[in-house]
């Protein structure tokens, strides 16, 4: 190691020190170390966990911008003002995400359950995320050509099917 140049191991979790001086670098989570031991398919399953978690925003971002703040009046009864194209395309988006996880986030654990990890699953997983990205996007935006929506849905479905079959036919023949 060329001279001046400090290496410091961190721990994920490091040891308790005598003194706050002696404990060196603190890192209670390094991404690196996680991301580096996690399966591609449980990585794309958390990607699709959080691109789902933050598409409520641009809804909220929406209603507030064209119908102010929510009032205490407004939680007793629902505001029925017209919302922008946008904010509606948004919400049905999010609503569209949240429909679509729990079958694919069943299929991976399954599949994480069974040991069962291969590159067809691998490529599926990531599809599917990078696929459900650009169709809320679509989605949101309100691209109607080339039927971008309805393509984009149907590649994510057909990446979520080929995952199963692939689930289904390793069990199948390790149940056999």
């Amino acid at each position: 190691m060329p001279k001046g140049i400090q290496c410091n191991t961190v721990r994920p979790f490091p040891r308790a020190a005598a003194s706050p001086k002696d404990r060196g670098p603190r890192i209670l989570f390094d991404p690196s170390v996680v991301i580096a031991s996690m399966k591609a398919e449980l990585l794309y399953l958390l990607l699709t966990a959080l691109l789902t978690g933050v598409l409520w925003i641009p809804v909220v971002i929406g209603y507030v911008a064209s119908r102010g703040a929510l009032t205490p009046a407004g939680y007793k009864k629902a505001p029925d003002t017209p919302l922008p194209d946008w904010v509606n395309r948004a919400n049905r988006a999010h609503q569209n995400a949240v429909e679509n996880f729990a079958p694919f986030a069943a299929v991976v654990l399954v599949a994480q359950a069974l040991a069962i990890s291969t590159p067809v699953t691998q490529a599926s997983a990531a599809v599917y995320f990078y696929v459900r990205v650009a169709h809320a996007v679509i989605h949101i935006s309100g691209f109607g050509r080339f039927r971008a929506r309805t393509v984009l849905f149907s590649v994510a479905w057909i990446a979520f099917i080929v995952f199963a079959v692939v689930v289904l036919e390793h069990a199948w023949i390790s149940g056999a």
